[in-house]
């Protein structure tokens, strides 16, 4: 796993503007504003999200044991497509996971603000995008995947409760490779 740093990267291209100029649909997450539980707008969130997933990478491979580690290590260097390993493109789903929010915001009366169909909106624009940097197939595929299903971990059981193993099993099966 490489020990670079998305999240400062990314930085440094959006502070050059080339970010945007990369992947344009970013520029309208920028000032989007999330529930109290985000503590960042809806760009931060997706770049901080880049960040976190190297954290818990680096401490997944840096405390499992010497055999564990190595198999994961290989697992995540894996060329998944377009000479990008699953850690490249696991980042870059990281970095397109909520894509689709500025398109689905609304506030209820409430004021509770929600995003409806953000992940499936997200599929679309990740697909858009990726064929725009011209991924293969494969790679639309695994990161697309990866948008689109985003939210389903939390969901697997009701809050405070363990999932079951049925559902652990449907996650994987739905979910297959990705």
């Amino acid at each position: 796993i490489s020990t670079s740093i998305p999240a400062r990267a990314l930085r440094i291209l959006d502070d050059l503007d080339l970010l945007c100029g990369i992947i344009p649909e970013l520029s309208g997450t920028k000032g989007v504003t999330q529930p109290k539980e985000h503590y960042w707008d809806v760009f931060n969130h997706s770049i901080e999200t880049t960040e976190k997933l190297r954290l818990l990478l680096d401490r997944q491979l840096n405390t499992n044991a010497h055999m564990d580690a190595i198999y994961q290590r290989k697992y995540f260097e894996e060329e998944i497509s377009d000479g990008h390993s699953r850690t490249t493109m696991l980042v870059l789903a990281s970095l397109l996971h909520d894509i689709g929010k500025p398109t689905t915001k609304s506030v209820e009366r409430n004021g509770r603000v929600r995003f409806l169909g953000h992940a499936n909106v997200g599929v679309d624009l990740t697909t858009k995008i990726m064929k725009r940097l011209r991924f293969s197939r494969r790679g639309i595929d695994f990161v697309s995947k990866i948008v689109e299903h985003h939210l389903r971990p939390g969901q697997l059981a009701a809050k405070g409760m363990i999932p079951t193993k049925r559902a652990i099993y449907r996650y994987y099966r739905d979910l297959g490779d990705v």
